[in-house]
């Protein structure tokens, strides 16, 4: 049996670049927060195919609302550098 080991660039990727990506992927995911708590809608409504969940609670509301902001606050800290 024959082992083969795929190498991808991205298991490649310097810890620069690590932070880099992740820091993105939290401004997205802070942004749709955000957004969901704001407006009740989500990026995955237009990304998927309609279905979201929907939290009618205020406090997944607040939750979603805080953790939207700080991540606007990273964006604007990070634009700044």
């Amino acid at each position: 049996m024959v082992v083969r080991f795929v190498h991808l660039k991205f298991f490649c990727m310097k810890k620069g670049q690590y932070e880099h990506l992740a820091y993105w992927l939290l401004i997205i995911g802070g942004l749709n927060w955000l957004a969901l708590a704001l407006f009740n809608w989500e990026i995955g409504q237009v990304v998927g195919d309609g279905v979201t969940m929907n939290p009618d609670d205020i406090v997944s509301r607040v939750v979603y609302g805080v953790i939207g902001v700080a991540a606007a606050y990273m964006l604007l800290m990070h634009s700044r550098k």
